[in-house]
């Protein structure tokens, strides 16, 4: 059984296999999730296209980075900062962010 909409679409798997949602991101590609219950399924697809219409949606892959490698990026691309705060800044976030976060993943809830 198939419940289709524009963008998404719901459907049965084999017996006792739960369901699942195949869905678009936004540059075209297709993706899907299966879920044990049909409501988590659906709720799950209602959720993407909430998402995509707000432009919240992320790449469920780019949430495995961890906070360490993208402190490291955001620093790189503060280059307006002077000398003594890059010096501050660096310390607060080595010292106080990545000593307890720095190997959490960035889409850990």
């Amino acid at each position: 059984m198939k419940l289709r909409s524009l963008r998404h679409n719901l459907e049965k798997r084999q017996p006792k296999s739960g369901w699942r949602v195949r869905y678009r991101d936004p540059s075209g590609r297709m993706r899907s999730k299966s879920f044990a219950r049909k409501l988590e399924a659906e709720r799950f697809a209602a959720s993407v296209e909430t998402e995509k219409t707000q432009g919240l949606w992320t790449d469920p892959a780019r949430g495995k980075i961890l906070l360490a490698e993208c402190a490291e990026s955001w620093l790189k691309s503060k280059v307006d900062l002077r000398p003594t705060s890059r010096t501050r800044v660096e310390s607060v976030v080595r010292t106080h962010v990545l000593t307890e976060f720095g190997q959490t993943p960035l889409n850990r809830p």
